[in-house]
């Protein structure tokens, strides 16, 4: 079976009590792949 790619661009959230952390994958026209994450250590309240 083969795999398609369905979506050219995603991004995921993992959300804890301390820490965000978003992920993107997005596959630019020529096929590379790119990843970039971002972590947000401190959250507050207001």
């Amino acid at each position: 079976m083969e795999m398609t790619t369905t979506y050219n661009s995603v991004i995921g959230l993992d959300v804890h009590q301390a820490q965000i952390t978003a992920c993107a994958f997005i596959q630019e026209p020529d096929g590379q792949l790119v990843s970039n994450s971002v972590n947000s250590a401190r959250l507050s309240r207001v």
